[in-house]
């Protein structure tokens, strides 16, 4: 159900830079006004506004969308995008590149409202000129100019470092072998140096095999030695190539899994595409059915549900959502409160009833009439709600009418009891007295007649019911007393607001009136023979020898028109109104 017919919008935005360049996340602040088609401002409440950022004055897709619960006052609203949704974060590209150079604003359901430019605010437009840096603190090859580093400016250490264990480990344990190798060779020479000594020295026969003994033991170190060489050099080769290949610490790429290890993951639909891709936009099969946020939510997702806050709301649990089982309301905590974002039953429905239209008014954004269920005085009821005149927050408590019979006589004691009568409907012409009457307690009372407003007072009810107010009152007024004195007995309420209505002949005569009275009239034993009282009259009324209003009676003889009727005008005696005239009385 659209919220509004039509609304009119002005933005003002301006972006917050971070004082480090390179700070990513933005915020950026909105302000605006809402009004209705006649150039009012919009009742005060909390709004849901759905903000976009677009790259063109028309069309596109939004490169940025956040929806926020937004108060607004006296028409104007301000807020901040991308701080309270911590899934909403605005990265500096979309303001520096100039991807998102317009706003859009939704009000509820109502359809995008005309883009708005985007203009920064000076501090921004100085900040422009540190684009081309793209860090901080950093000087590229470009910034400096030839020939201004020399030699004596630089430095190098052998990348192995003064011992094993350096950046270049195979390589140095490479070296250390060729350096075995060559002690390996001295000592074979130092061998066969001291053989052939000993062949001079001995006798032939033994030098002969020495000599030969010699030559097998040169043969078998020569051959060791070679194998040596030849297993180091190659366990050097195979980790110098690993090393190579994986060119990180701890890094394993796809040379180290198992072939068929991916091709078997997108083929059981459990990575899919994005095994090899790495986006997370191709995930696909039943995994990714579940997780397309481009077009649908995610399945199976839950909030923590329970009947108290799961943690305290302050700074360290900004953003932290849960489902309130005792109001059916889903609570974000803010950084100081948890506030309604959002209500499973619809409040003023029969599973989630309000204490009266104003608190539906209060709680509900965009509240329209009709219709809802109300819950005070201990009984559950439905009452038709009026939340667009004077404010809204009104609630339906009776209609008396000139149509039908008379149900709201002085003899019928309606006034003061209990009793329910007539269907919950939209106002109209017929008697109804709904249960609000006698169970809602309130301040304020506004008459209509005929369906248009014609007085609203201030606080008259003092938070009781109306039954309540009614039985409270005393009829004290003595013989013919005076209106104008506003005297305690006429139980003087003052007007707030009022208008002229020239089909009123029972309260305000076509005239502006300043109070109503309520149940104003002669006491008992004061001209019993001609006794004047009504319910609630206008301050038209001179004195109570002229009982119009509603509720009118008279008793005696009345100028020849005793009686008890639902509506008098003004006559020493009852004098009914026409048929075709209904007062509807509200509460708030």
């Amino acid at each position: 159900m659209k919220q509004f017919s039509a609304l009119a919008v002005f933005v003002a935005a301006a972006t917050m830079m971070t004082s480090t360049a390179l700070a990513k996340p933005v915020a950026l602040a909105v302000q605006g006004s809402l009004r209705t088609t006649n150039g009012a401002p919009v009742a005060d409440g909390d709004y849901a506004l759905a903000f976009a950022l677009y790259a063109g004055s028309k069309g596109g897709q939004a490169v940025y969308l956040e929806k926020l619960a937004v108060k607004v006052q006296r028409g104007l609203f301000a807020t901040v995008l991308g701080v309270d949704d911590p899934t909403k974060k605005l990265d500096h590209k979309l303001i520096v590149s100039g991807a998102a150079a317009f706003i859009g604003v939704r009000v509820g359901t109502d359809p995008e409202l005309a883009r708005v430019a985007l203009r920064p605010v000076p501090i921004a437009a100085v900040a422009e000129t540190a684009r081309e840096l793209a860090c901080s603190g950093c000087v590229a090859g470009a910034h400096l100019a030839v020939g201004s580093v020399a030699g004596k400016h630089t430095g190098f250490v052998w990348a192995a470092g003064a011992t094993k264990g350096g950046s270049a480990k195979h390589a140095l344990v490479a070296d250390a072998a060729k350096q075995a190798d060559v002690a390996k060779k001295a000592d074979v020479a130092k061998k066969a140096d001291v053989a052939k000594k000993a062949d001079v020295a001995t006798k032939a026969g033994e030098a002969t095999k020495a000599m030969h003994a010699t030559t097998a033991d040169t043969a078998l170190n020569a051959k060791t030695a070679q194998q040596a060489q030849t297993a180091l050099q190659a366990n050097s080769a195979k980790s110098a190539k690993s090393a190579d290949a994986l060119k990180c610490t701890g890094c394993v790429t796809a040379a180290h899994v198992e072939k068929g290890f991916v091709a078997g993951l997108q083929k059981a639909g459990q990575l899919a595409k994005v095994a090899s891709t790495g986006k997370f936009a191709d995930v696909s099969g039943p995994l990714g059915a579940d997780l397309d946020f481009a077009r649908k939510q995610a399945l199976q997702f839950r909030f923590q549900n329970a009947a108290k806050p799961p943690a305290p709301c302050d700074k360290t649990t900004i953003g932290l959502a849960w489902y309130d089982t005792s109001t059916q309301t889903l609570k974000v905590c803010n950084g100081a409160q948890y506030h309604v974002f959002a209500q499973a039953a619809v409040f003023g429905s029969k599973s989630q009833p309000a204490d009266s239209c104003k608190h539906i008014k209060s709680k509900v954004a965009g509240a329209t009439n009709g219709i809802s269920w109300l819950k005070a005085g201990g009984k559950t009821f439905q009452a038709y709600c009026d939340q667009s005149t004077l404010g809204g927050g009104w609630t339906l408590a009776a209609i008396v009418s000139s149509s039908d019979g008379d149900s709201w006589t002085h003899k019928s004691g309606n006034w003061e009891n209990a009793t329910n009568f007539g269907l919950v409907t939209a106002p109209k012409d017929g008697d109804f007295k709904g249960v609000g009457f006698s169970a809602l307690a309130a301040s304020e009372v506004r008459i209509d007649h005929n369906g248009q407003w014609l007085a609203r007072t201030g606080n008259c009810l003092n938070n009781k019911t109306l039954s309540a107010r009614f039985s409270a009152l005393k009829w004290t007024c003595g013989g013919s007393a005076s209106f104008g004195s506003h005297g305690a007995c006429t139980n003087a309420c003052s007007v707030a607001e009022r208008r002229v209505l020239k089909g009123d002949q029972a309260l305000s005569e076509g005239k502006l009136i300043s109070h109503l009275y309520f149940k104003a009239g002669e006491a008992n034993g004061a001209q019993d023979t001609n006794k004047d009282r009504a319910y609630i009259s206008g301050s038209v009324r001179t004195n109570v020898d002229a009982p119009m209003g509603l509720g009118s009676f008279c008793s005696g003889g009345c100028d020849g028109k005793p009686g008890d009727r639902d509506i008098g005008i003004r006559h020493d005696g009852v004098n009914p109104l026409g048929k075709g005239h209904w007062y509807s009385i509200w509460v708030r």
